[in-house]
């Protein structure tokens, strides 16, 4: 999924208010904000290597249970009205 697709999820929700593409917006959305934490720790810590001070990384945090799950019919159902002509 990418964000043009958690669009489509939203304006689903709204239009039909299918709760399924709610909470697979909100599944989508957590998984983005702990990933970006990933990247950033990473960055963070790749620019450090570079850098001649004894400075500590960063560790990982433990990664937090998602509360929401990806209905595979849903993103299925969109999908396929995405290539409809």
């Amino acid at each position: 999924m990418d964000g043009f697709f958690a669009v489509l999820l939203w304006q689903d929700y709204k239009k039909k208010r299918k709760i399924k593409s709610l909470e697979t917006l909100l599944a989508y959305n957590i998984e983005d904000v702990v990933n970006l934490e990933y990247l950033m720790i990473t960055a963070y810590n790749k620019k450090l290597d570079s850098i001649p001070l004894p400075i500590n990384k960063l560790s990982y945090p433990t990664t937090p249970e998602n509360p929401f799950t990806i209905d595979s019919d849903t993103v299925n159902r969109l999908k396929s009205q995405l290539y409809v002509y």
